[in-house]
Order: C-alpha cells, then structure tokens, then sequence
C-alpha cells in the first residue's frame, strides 16, 4: 500500500484529481481557439 506522506504519492494523486476536474468541468476551449 502506498504511504499517504510519500511526495510521489502525493503528486500522483494530486494530478489525477487536477485531471478528472478539469474533465469534469473542463472551459470550452476548443470553441474558445475556434471563435476567439
């Protein structure tokens, strides 16, 4: 099991969380490259 404190660990999940938010409510931007 990975240790909680471990950084990697820590940075791993933290960009798996930053993914699935952006993904989950990610902008428009490809109408935003289109339009603007």
């Amino acid at each position: 099991m990975i240790h909680p404190y471990d950084p990697l660990s820590l940075i791993c999940l933290y960009h798996v969380c930053f993914v699935l938010i952006v993904f989950a409510a990610r902008p428009p931007m490809r109408d935003r490259e289109q339009y603007g």
